[in-house]
């Protein structure tokens, strides 16, 4: 894997599909999962079996995140060690609310399934607005290894 060879509009164009596994649909989880395989060539299990909503969602992902896969774990990373590839796990800190993943493009940007807009691309290191926001909800950064 070349994280600068990565072509990114490849990913970005997946539409969101909630408990979506493929290129055609997917949520956050099935996204992360669609693009490790792709570029790490590490094939992730589904668990789209293992939930119907999005509370039960998160807390199988933190899970299954934590426990790790096949020889493969989630390692813990530094805020500020993060490289291209590495997952962001993501807390919305409301009441009941919701772990969300998202990948590393590159050290700055994020890119993560937006419920129905799709995959986008959101800076977390700038002094903007949107920045703020998502760096404000970063809990950690795992790399799979």
């Amino acid at each position: 894997m070349n994280a600068d060879r990565i072509d990114w509009n490849e990913y970005i164009r997946i539409p969101y599909q909630a408990n979506g596994r493929t290129r055609e649909g997917s949520d956050c989880y099935g996204w992360l999962r669609i693009v490790i395989q792709a570029e790490r060539e590490i094939e992730l299990p589904s668990w789209s079996d293992e939930y119907d909503d999005a509370i039960s969602a998160a807390r199988a992902l933190k899970q299954h995140i934590d426990r790790g896969v096949d020889g493969h774990h989630w390692e813990s990373v530094n805020k500020g060690e993060e490289q291209t590839l590495d997952g962001a796990i993501i807390w919305d800190r409301r009441p009941n609310s919701m772990v969300h993943v998202a990948l590393v493009a590159r050290p700055g940007t994020l890119i993560m399934m937006l419920n129905h807009r799709g995959a986008l691309a959101q800076p977390y290191n700038g002094s903007d607005i949107v920045s703020r926001f998502w760096r404000d909800r970063i809990v950690e950064f795992r790399r799979l290894v």
